[in-house]
């Protein structure tokens, strides 16, 4: 699971990549809401810059992030001192890390598990995350499926220019269950940065019958904006919602 670089994470977040969690956080709000669920600790595995756990700790759940980048992590400790928020954010690898603390909620949030190398990474990552809810913990993900797989490889390249960089991104299919995605910025001043990331793909029934095998009882699959679909082979992106047994 490669890393993102200081550069990269500051450049994430300076472009305004993160903004689909706050979207993520209006729906997941409303949707806990409607459920009657309530948290009192959280922690979200591959936080990214943070913004996740910040709107959960201003809605006074106790929330905790971890990512392996320590340049995300660098910069999600900025935003929340911005904010005058004291959130525990540190390093870890959810496919390999148990941490000591319990939790009532795990979440890792935009297909972030996708980015684990193989299908044994998952299964750890949901066996180290069974391990850290509390009782009645529950544990709630999104990935992409093999839908929006074949969008993806079939996007045209993106391309953006400012004063200051122009910025590519491009999708490369590795095979039938691999796609990579290639982050380019090229700056005014002649300078240049360059991520690369793999995602793996792999059948929305594989996924459930690990969690159930690992422990999980199945609450809840959604589609778009939390919803639950009435065909879940249409849908390009799923949120598992599960809890503790």
């Amino acid at each position: 699971m490669k890393t993102y670089t200081d550069k990269f994470s500051k450049l994430y977040n300076m472009n305004n990549q993160n903004d689909f969690s706050e979207i993520l956080f209006i729906n997941f709000n409303d949707y806990t809401k409607a459920k009657g669920l309530n948290f009192r600790t959280h922690l979200d595995l591959a936080c990214g810059t943070g913004t996740f756990c910040i709107n959960m700790q201003k809605k006074g759940i106790n929330s905790s992030g971890s990512d392996i980048s320590e340049g995300m992590i660098n910069q999600a400790k900025i935003n929340a001192e911005k904010e005058n928020l004291d959130i525990n954010f540190f390093v870890g690898n959810m496919a390999t890390d148990i941490f000591s603390d319990k939790y009532d909620l795990i979440t890792c949030n935009y297909d972030s598990i996708n980015h684990l190398e193989n299908f044994e990474a998952w299964i750890q990552t949901f066996k180290n995350v069974h391990q850290m809810l509390n009782g009645d913990g529950y544990f709630l993900f999104d990935f992409n499926t093999f839908i929006n797989f074949e969008r993806l490889i079939s996007m045209p390249e993106e391309h953006k220019k400012t004063e200051n960089y122009e910025f590519w991104r491009i999708m490369n299919k590795l095979d039938n269950n691999h796609l990579e995605f290639v982050f380019r910025y090229s700056f005014s001043d002649g300078t240049t940065e360059e991520q690369k990331i793999k995602e793996c793909f792999y059948e929305t029934e594989t996924v459930i019958k690990a969690l159930e095998e690992i422990g999980f009882e199945i609450v809840d699959i959604l589609g778009k904006k939390f919803v639950r679909s009435d065909d879940l082979g249409k849908e390009q992106k799923l949120h598992i919602l599960c809890k503790k047994k």
